[in-house]
């Protein structure tokens, strides 16, 4: 796992809220699965993250970015009693990514199936670039219930193998020295990171 501080990885388009400067917000890089490289099977636990000291409003924000083009995940939100929450009311913004080591674009947007979870990529090349990887999805509009979220994987009936991802969380405004704050939240509440578990 990687912390990785505001500005230098990437520039986001269109900016992310909240960083008017464009750059990236600051994120955890880590790898959906241990060892690394190795297989997911359907339903494997990828990572929970706890809620209970980031609190969550009508401002905070779940994002992951970096999914590559033939990865499979589900995503959920569960309330204290670890109890499933409705999808039906968050919404899905995405945006492209420039990475500032090659330039490559990652530009597939993430699609959320609010029914089942299921976390997809588009295929489509909308900046231009060919990178086989998503640009970074902001999860807004959570339930304010939400306590934790997991993510598992979710192959149609094929092995997944394990990869490297980003995730951020935001929350209330705040200036973007002050994101950094943030990444620790993040880092602090990743509370677990485990290959073939069934959930």
């Amino acid at each position: 796992m990687s912390a990785n501080a505001l500005g230098g990885v990437y520039s986001a388009s269109p900016s992310v809220p909240g960083i008017p400067s464009g750059v990236n917000p600051s994120f955890l890089g880590t790898v959906t699965g241990q060892p690394h490289p190795t297989f997911l099977n359907p339903g494997d636990l990828v990572m929970t993250i706890d809620l209970a000291s980031f609190g969550v409003d009508s401002e905070t924000t779940f994002g992951i970015a970096d999914i590559q083009d033939t990865a499979y995940y589900r995503l959920e939100l569960l309330d204290a009693a670890l109890a499933p929450l409705s999808l039906s009311s968050v919404q899905v913004t995405n945006y492209n990514l420039t990475y500032a080591n090659g330039g490559l674009i990652a530009d597939e947007d993430i699609t959320l199936n609010a029914t089942s979870g299921a976390l997809r990529l588009n295929f489509i090349h909308d900046a231009g670039g060919t990178y086989r990887h998503s640009g970074l999805a902001l999860f807004t509009n959570l339930p304010l219930a939400t306590r934790y979220i997991r993510l598992t994987a979710n192959p149609p009936g094929f092995q997944l193998a394990t990869e490297g991802i980003q995730i951020c969380l935001g929350g209330s405004a705040v200036p973007e020295p002050a994101a950094g704050a943030l990444l620790l939240a993040a880092a602090l509440e990743l509370v677990r990171r485990v290959r073939r578990t069934r959930v």
